[in-house]
Order: structure tokens, then C-alpha cells, then sequence
């Protein structure tokens, strides 16, 4: 008796303890952490790797939109850059006014553009990348994600699962303004 009565008090406990803990900002957070600590609930992971590139190359943080390219587009982006004597990573960030005419050249312009959609507000994926039932079998797994702005413009991002996350694939840098790519 007194087992099923440790049990039951146990069980109680952990379901207390188990609850999930609200998101709650720190208070010295600056202002622009904000909608990178909204709550997204059912985000496909894939639209959550498109989300967050939006999110950092708003937020002006470049390393972490670097990172939210496949391999195959960063090293894309290399090459471009490297007659320049440059970074990729540098053809993603604004340039200054000063910039080198070369560096001007080669430049993918704005990376929201190019890569995702400027004010993107909405992330869906149409389809199911991959059934649940199956285990991953080592092919590159791909999936289309429609991005909606605010004003209701909306495109078609590819994103590549690679190092154990989504990517956006898209190493031709095709997009708006992609004319000028060598």
C-alpha cells in the first residue's frame, strides 16, 4: 500500500515538474532579441531554418545567417568573392560606401533578397519533406518553403537538411537581381 502511495505522489510531482516553463525575456535583453524569442509553435523545421535567416540578416547579425546557408551556397559564395581577395560571408553584409569597385562588382546585393524575402512574416512548407514512419537513409533531403511578406508578396525558398538542420540551398544565387552573376 504504501508503494502505490509513493508511486502516486511521485507521479504527481513529476507531472507538476514536467510542465513546460513560459518564454520570458530577460530583462536586459536588447530591443532587437525580440522576435528572435517569440514562441513559434507548429513551425516546420524547415521554415524555422528560412525564419531564422530572416530574423539575423534583419538583426544584422551575418555570422548566423552565413550559417543558415547549405555548404554547397556558402561555398558558392566564396568563389565569387575570392577574385576580390574577399569572404563570402562579406558578399552577404551591406557594403559601406567606401567599398572596393571589385567587392561592388561582385556583390549579391541585399542576401534577403536574394536568399528569402524582405519582411517575410509567414513560413509554411506545402508538403511533408520526409514520411515519419522512415528513417533518414543518408540522400539529401530537400523541401520547398513558402514565404509570405506583410504585403502579401510571397516565393518559393529551397532549403537543404545538412549538419543536422535546414539550410536555404541555393548555389546558382539565383533570385531577384541575380542578372549580374558571374
Amino acid at each position: 500500500m504504501i508503494r502505490i502511495r509513493l508511486l502516486l505522489v511521485a507521479a504527481s510531482l513529476l507531472t507538476v515538474a514536467c510542465a513546460p516553463t513560459p518564454l520570458v525575456r530577460l530583462a536586459g535583453d536588447p530591443p532587437q532579441a525580440e522576435p528572435l524569442t517569440q514562441p513559434y509553435k507548429d513551425l516546420h523545421p524547415a521554415a524555422d531554418g528560412v525564419r531564422r535567416f530572416v530574423r539575423a540578416c534583419e538583426t544584422g547579425q551575418w555570422e548566423m545567417a552565413w550559417d543558415g546557408l547549405s555548404k554547397q551556397t556558402r561555398l558558392a559564395l566564396s568563389v565569387r568573392a575570392r577574385p576580390a581577395g574577399a569572404r563570402g560571408i562579406d558578399l552577404l553584409r551591406p557594403l559601406p560606401a567606401d567599398a572596393d569597385p571589385g567587392l561592388r562588382q561582385l556583390h549579391v546585393g541585399d542576401a534577403l533578397q536574394r536568399f528569402a524575402l524582405p519582411g517575410a512574416k509567414e513560413f509554411n512548407v506545402p508538403e511533408e519533406v520526409w514520411p515519419v514512419e522512415q528513417r533518414y537513409d543518408g540522400r539529401r533531403l530537400e523541401a520547398a518553403v513558402a514565404v509570405k511578406d506583410a504585403a502579401g508578396a510571397s516565393r518559393q525558398v529551397v532549403v537543404a537538411f545538412e549538419d543536422a538542420g535546414w539550410r536555404i540551398h541555393n548555389p546558382k544565387l539565383e533570385g531577384p537581381g541575380a542578372g549580374d552573376a558571374p
